[in-house]
């Protein structure tokens, strides 16, 4: 974990700052827990990284402001856009963990809650899923990127007319899910405007839920069981491995990269290669 920076420590806005722990240091960004005037908060700095790949940090801010309106995340307390800060309210709880998916009740309850969200009528900036494509591309410039990114272009332009675009989380990794009444969701920095099964389809990819645990989760979500909606949902997975393995490529290479990191490309690599029958190669 990092040092809290000292070019922070001395920095007025910080003064009545007291260091809590450090609590995620990836290639994109490190944060930490702080507590202000009797507050935790938590405090995040971007690396240059995320401006290179493109971290729409506005748009970011805003879906932060309204979901916390809406009571599904924390509330941003301040931001210095040209420092690549941004300042949030702590959640008290415990995160989500795999054993949550065994646990009854606890995956209809996460549909029902992600149905909530997409149904908010929140209005926010589209994901431009092919622009990403585009610049994960452009860095890696491999053949390799090239055969992941011109499949991905494809999915996503048959995904998008499976359904109008919503507000999508689009991380919902079970790290990223906190408490249970509410459940709370941490981490907006991909969030936006996008087809709603690319929110279902990274609850199951982020999180490796079997068929049956997919099958609750649809049924909290919908009320209909997962086979009326299979074939979106495998087209809407596969999208999604697309994306993260594009991702994770871009950081491999990257001195902060995590070992979950590496295990997601490693899991993304697996799953695209086998339902597209891709080469298994850059790992």
């Amino acid at each position: 974990m990092s040092k809290f920076p000292a070019d922070l420590l001395s920095d007025p806005f910080f003064h009545k700052a007291r260091v809590s722990r450090a609590l995620g240091n990836s290639p994109v960004s490190e944060s930490w827990l702080l507590q202000i005037d009797g507050m935790q908060v938590v405090l995040r700095r971007d690396k240059e990284l995320a401006q290179k790949l493109c971290l729409d940090r506005e748009s970011e801010w805003n879906i932060m402001c309204l979901a916390h309106e809406a009571g599904f995340g924390p509330r941003p307390l301040w931001r210095d856009q040209d420092r690549g800060l941004l300042l949030k309210e702590y959640v008290a709880g415990a995160a989500w963990t795999s054993q949550c998916a065994t646990e009854r009740g606890k995956l209809r309850h996460l549909g029902r809650r992600l149905q909530q969200l997409h149904g908010s009528g929140i209005k926010a900036k589209s994901v431009d899923i092919q622009a990403k494509i585009a610049v994960y591309k452009q860095r890696l410039d491999s053949a390799q990127a090239e055969q992941l990114a011109s499949e991905a272009a494809s999915l996503a332009r048959i995904l998008d007319a499976e359904a109008d675009p919503v507000l999508c989380h689009n991380d919902l990794g079970f790290p990223n899910i906190v408490g249970y009444e509410p459940t709370i969701f941490i981490d907006w920095e991909y969030a936006g405007l996008a087809s709603p099964w690319l929110d279902i389809a990274g609850v199951r990819c982020q999180n490796d839920l079997s068929g049956a645990q997919m099958r609750e989760l649809l049924v909290g979500y919908s009320g209909l069981p997962a086979s009326d909606y299979e074939d979106t949902l495998t087209l809407a997975c596969q999208l999604y491995d697309l994306l993260g393995a594009l991702w994770y490529l871009n950081l491999a290479n990257e001195p902060d990269m995590r070992a979950r990191d590496r295990m997601m490309l490693k899991s993304a690599l697996d799953r695209v290669g086998r339902s597209l029958k891709l080469p298994r190669r850059g790992r």
